[in-house]
């Protein structure tokens, strides 16, 4: 539960940041020479591409902390707190 608020807070920011960016440069940038001559260039927001990044970011983070745990609970701590009192 303590990794769930950091990891949401971060996809919005880093959301909001990446979005605020393309905004900001995307006049600086020719996006002409990519394209038709005389064709309209616009940024478009691939919210599919977005939501499955980050479900896939959540999904890695949630494997991580399922692992993680699951080897905390292997782990015999009395045993690892006497390395070196033979």
């Amino acid at each position: 539960m303590e990794q769930g608020l950091p990891l949401v807070l971060a996809l919005v920011i880093g959301i909001g940041l990446g979005l605020a960016l393309a905004w900001i440069v995307a006049p600086g940038i020719d996006l002409a020479a990519f394209s038709a001559p005389g064709a309209t260039v616009i940024l478009q927001v691939d919210w599919a591409s977005i939501a499955a990044v980050s479900a896939v970011t959540v999904l890695v983070v949630a494997v991580a902390i399922a692992l993680s745990s699951w080897l905390a609970l292997r782990l015999d701590v009395g045993r690892t707190l006497r390395i070196g009192e033979d």
